[in-house]
């Protein structure tokens, strides 16, 4: 047993430790001394008092060790250990290339006030290849030594976890608790983090809180430069049903520029264009996408949509682009016969905590969460741009439509700046403006149901949107039940479907919208987007393809999954 205390003891690392391990070799040695030969009674033993003296001492440490944390130095967590509680669900973790040329080290400096570059980023991907977020480890100094962490954030850049992986000072290891770390959960690089007003200090570590305080704030920023200047890769597009091809003939003329918005990859290709032009037009675009992430994200407190949902009766005032939006999301809803919703927020809320405890929703969880989703419970009022929810525990969520409104707006932002000839990819979903010199259009794949890495179909667009919605890609799982991540507004649980919808249309917000909505409703959807003038693809693992008629007329398709008509 004592053996085992001390052991215990040892990986603490910190003094108390050391004087239990002291303390017990103090009290093996009184032990042998009190061995008396002829059968004496124990009381009657001398050093006998000591022993008791050195035991209760040994008692109060261990007390005390147990209920403070270690405050001295010691090495807590090794780098995959921390990952790994970072991001249970990850099946591999790629190190992101931090810059090498001295030019650009400094520029990361100055963007992030960084006194020295991150130790390493990773980038964790679960097993379809989706990315789930990054970790930065980093030294900063406390007192006088280094102090070693990694911070963990999620695919929309927001915190979700501080470890220590090791303290080396003598006090201050306080920052270890629980309580000090998750002071920074949910934070972003746009969030404020000063020590003693948006962070609570630490008396006797203020030092290493600062450190901590300074650090995560610093990293925040670091990782946005270094994933805006990120090149594009195949991999990042492993988790999406469209794909854009590239153009042999014309690839010299087109410039590309990729940042992370939104929780995904925004990429634009531009053509035709001077150089910098195409520079100028895209910081622009990506200047936009940024700003109505920050009026429409349910992540970030300060958003109108996060603001309507703290929001009394009278509701809260919001931009004009997130009324214009909420509005068109209502007549959306409505021609969709409700298989698009965008208050279903309190519905998706339900089943990621119930994939974070593995505990499936119970029949009163469903429920109480249908009083508080569906859009009959969104009140618009156009004379103050208003915006107020009936139920105050109903949330907005435009996961369905939010990236495509953000594509016709940066199509909008392009062609203010002379650009006409572009490709925005958003995480998959495509919008086409004019197609690149000498070609008849922009042409782009759509994955298989069964295979993402085999093309169904080739498309040339022109003008148009094309988005997928399909489950292949983003499969998570409640104990040994896999559920997909899109919700049914009519029964609030996961579509249980292998299926991919993938719908065409002028406005990037319908397509958006009608993806999601026919994968709901399957082949029902056909009839209703032709009516709203939107192409539809239907496709199922064990089943041939199926489209709308319009669907041909907006797009020139080739292959031979829609080789005959009515398929």
């Amino acid at each position: 047993m004592t053996e085992r205390i001390q052991r215990w003891a040892l990986r603490q690392g910190s003094n108390a430790a050391r004087l239990i391990c002291a303390a017990f070799r103090a009290l093996r040695a009184d032990a042998r001394s009190a061995r008396l030969p002829g059968g004496t009674d124990a009381h009657d033993r001398p050093g006998i008092g000591r022993v008791a003296r050195i035991s209760t001492f040994v008692c109060s440490i261990l007390a005390l060790a147990a209920a403070t944390p270690a405050a001295s130095g010691g090495n807590y967590l090794t780098r995959p250990q921390a990952l790994e509680a970072a991001f249970p669900g990850a099946r591999s973790f790629a190190p992101v290339e931090l810059p090498r040329e001295p030019k650009a080290q400094e520029e990361l400096r100055r963007a992030s006030r960084l006194r020295g570059l991150p130790r390493s980023i990773h980038e964790a991907r679960n097993e379809h290849g989706a990315v789930l977020g990054w970790a930065v480890e980093r030294d900063v100094i406390g007192k006088s030594e280094p102090i070693t962490y990694l911070l963990a954030v999620n695919a929309d850049q927001r915190v979700l976890s501080v470890e220590i992986l090791a303290y080396r000072e003598s006090h201050g290891g306080e920052i270890r608790r629980e309580a000090f770390r998750k002071q920074f959960v949910g934070k972003t690089d746009d969030s404020e983090l000063t020590l003693g007003r948006d962070v609570r200090n630490i008396t006797g570590a203020t030092l290493s809180c600062r450190a901590i305080t300074d650090g995560v704030h610093d990293d925040l920023l670091a990782l946005r430069y270094v994933l805006e200047r990120k090149p594009h890769d195949a991999q990042a597009d492993q988790g999406t049903l469209v794909e854009p091809q590239r153009f042999a003939s014309s690839e010299q003329g087109l410039f590309r520029r990729a940042q992370v918005c939104m929780g995904t990859q925004l990429e634009i290709t531009i053509a035709g264009v001077p150089h910098d032009l195409a520079e100028r037009a895209s910081s622009a675009a990506f200047a936009e996408a940024r700003r109505l992430d920050g009026l429409l994200s349910h992540f970030r407190d300060d958003s109108d949509v996060s603001r309507i949902a703290r929001a009394d009766s009278q509701g809260a005032k919001v931009a004009p682009e997130t009324y214009r939006l909420l509005e068109a999301s209502k007549e959306l809803s409505d021609r969709t016969l409700g298989s698009f919703d965008p208050c279903l927020g309190a519905a998706i809320q339900l089943w990621r905590d119930s994939v974070r405890t593995q505990v499936w929703p119970t029949p009163e969880d469903i429920r109480e969460t249908r009083d508080r989703c569906g859009v009959g419970l969104l009140v618009l009022h156009p004379d103050g741009l208003r915006v107020a929810l009936r139920n105050p525990m109903a949330r907005i969520d435009l996961g369905g439509v939010g990236k495509g409104y953000a594509l016709d707006q940066m199509a909008a932002v392009l062609r203010a700046q002379g650009v006409n000839r572009s490709l925005l990819n958003f995480g998959g979903q495509l919008l086409a403006l004019d197609p690149p010199p000498g070609e008849d259009g922009w042409t782009v794949e759509v994955g298989s149901p069964v295979d993402r890495h085999r093309s169904l179909i080739t498309l040339s667009l022109n003008r148009l949107s094309v988005a997928s919605s399909g489950t292949s890609e983003q499969l998570l799982s409640i104990g040994a039940r896999s559920i997909g991540h899109i919700i049914d507004p009519r029964t609030l649980h996961p579509v249980d479907s292998r299926r991919i919808a993938t719908a065409i249309a002028v406005r990037a917000m319908d397509a958006d919208a009608w993806s999601t909505a026919a994968f709901v409703l399957g082949d029902d959807g056909l009839s209703l987007a032709e009516a709203s003038g939107v192409g539809l693809l239907i496709a199922d693992p064990f089943a041939e393809p199926r489209t709308n008629p319009l669907f041909r007329e907006l797009a020139n398709t080739t292959g031979e999954a829609l080789a005959a008509p009515g398929r």
